[in-house]
């Protein structure tokens, strides 16, 4: 544990809660992302304090993702101070450890503002107040200018809120809510400044992270992007360039890079021209991409460029779920790229990654044809992860999920944990319950497991396990 001795006081306090420690039913591992330790950066966090830091506030960042505790956080308490306290909620499984950090600001620091955003925290939206009766205010989009304005009122001692868009707020003196969901000012991409990595703590034992673009132009209906409903934006190359080399300066080159984005290479011209100057750089790195992407227009450069590690989002291989899934609305055309693409990347040795959900309306026929799918594609394929879909807030599954629970007989897994949470698992049709889907799914991870980067005892996993490839990358 280290904190500052010298300057206690700061403008904003930034927390990234610890995961799953509070409470973490054993049954809801089973086909989750909590079958593996992830250790990454907050990379939402990271972004506001760059942001915040250029506008000229002073800014202390506390992460606990990796603590099994609230240490940390309750000695800086004892001693530090921060006009708003802001803690990220990304996930339901650090939620109420998101919650349990407002209440304990609450308690050390009354005179702080507290507020909360995040991927979970925000589409859950007036029932986050429901939950912590110490929040005063949620961000429900992108934090960066929001919090800024907020700094800006608090330092001039205005505490009225209401014409802020992207936000619920309580009024403390009176505890009444305003709500205005109206899109807040994004910051252009290119208007950001260079990630101020140092002010995370321990950045180097992370995996660095270049952001790329932000927001996707599909509207998969188990997304939270539905609930954004923001335009896919996407950095110039000379901006993340910048970036990107202020990285390296950092981390140095021997590292797995991490290009944050939804959906990378969105643009096929913009894309082959960036890769030319990725080649020059001589890095390895890894990112996500859809397979119907323009990737035609530049995969031949991928692996000269530097690319190791590539995650696509698969999801299925059944037309009918794909449709139901809003994945494609051409499921034949999607397959066909999907084949040429993974056999491609095999060929150019860019080791594919597949994800696959077990999705609400599944049958026997469904599970068969993306299972017959990826037995055909396995020569190809270098690891597949799957998981059972979850209902979550601000998805447009949640926000139709009456009508879907008719058509195909799904039901939510109702406990303890899922109530206070707000995510809920799925029994995904009559034919399927959510314990046979994460059965079924556990199957397929280790069916098409790669044993050189998975650790069936450990179930641990992030971009660090790919280190092999970077010992061995000259050689290739």
């Amino acid at each position: 544990m280290c904190i500052d001795i010298k300057d206690k006081q700061y403008d904003l306090l930034l927390i990234n809660p610890p995961v799953g420690i509070l409470e973490k039913p054993d049954y809801l591992t089973k086909g989750t992302f909590l079958d593996y330790k992830m250790e990454c950066i907050n990379p939402g966090i990271l972004s506001i304090a760059s942001y915040v830091v250029s506008k000229g506030f002073s800014v202390k960042i506390i992460d606990l993702s990796i603590s099994d505790n609230f240490d940390e956080l309750n000695a800086f308490l004892e001693k530090g101070k921060a006009k708003i306290i802001g803690v990220s909620s990304t996930c339901a499984y650090d939620y109420l450890e998101s919650l349990h950090c407002i209440k304990l600001a609450h308690e050390k620091s009354p005179e702080s503002l507290l507020l909360m955003g995040g991927q979970h925290a925000g589409p859950l939206g007036k029932i986050v107040f429901s939950d912590s009766k110490y929040l005063d205010i949620l961000c429900l989009f992108e934090g960066e200018d929001v919090t800024v304005k907020l700094l800006e009122r608090v330092n001039s001692g205005n505490y009225k809120f209401g014409d802020l868009n992207g936000i619920i707020y309580r009024q403390r003196d009176s505890a009444i809510i305003f709500e205005n969901r109206e899109t807040p000012y994004l910051v252009p991409l290119d208007d950001m400044p260079v990630p101020n990595y140092e002010l995370y703590p321990n950045y180097l034992r992370f995996t660095p992270y270049v952001e790329e673009s932000r927001g996707c132009p599909f509207k998969c209906s188990y997304c939270v992007n539905s609930f954004y409903n923001r335009p896919a934006r996407v950095k110039s190359n000379e901006v993340f360039l910048r970036d990107l080399d202020h990285a390296i300066s950092l981390y140095g080159q021997d590292r797995l890079y991490a290009f944050l984005a939804a959906n990378f290479g969105m643009q096929g011209d913009k894309t082959s021209k960036l890769l030319d100057e990725l080649k020059k750089r001589g890095v390895c790195w890894g990112t996500e991409i859809r397979v119907d992407n323009p990737w035609e227009t530049y995969i031949d450069k991928l692996y000269a460029a530097g690319m190791r590690t590539i995650g696509i989002g698969m999801e299925s291989a059944s037309p009918e779920i794909l449709l139901r899934m809003k994945k494609t609305s051409n499921p034949k055309r999607y397959l066909s790229k999907a084949v040429s693409f993974i056999k491609k990347c095999n060929e150019l040795n860019l080791k594919p990654s597949l994800n696959i959900m077990a999705y609400v309306g599944e049958t026997p026929k469904t599970l068969k044809e993306t299972l017959y799918f990826l037995l055909s594609m396995d020569e190809y394929i270098y690891r597949v992860d799957a998981f059972s879909v979850f209902e979550i807030k601000g998805t447009q599954l949640s926000l139709e999920f009456d009508k879907v629970k008719e058509e195909t007989g799904c039901e939510r897994v109702v406990t303890p944990y899922t109530k206070k949470t707000h995510i809920y698992p799925l029994s995904v049709s009559k034919y399927y319950s959510y314990e046979s889907m994460s059965n079924y799914c556990r199957f397929i991870k280790d069916l098409f497991s790669n044993e050189e980067i998975v650790d069936l005892e450990e179930k641990r996993w992030d971009y660090r396990e790919f280190d092999f490839l970077m010992k061995r990358r000259k050689d290739n």
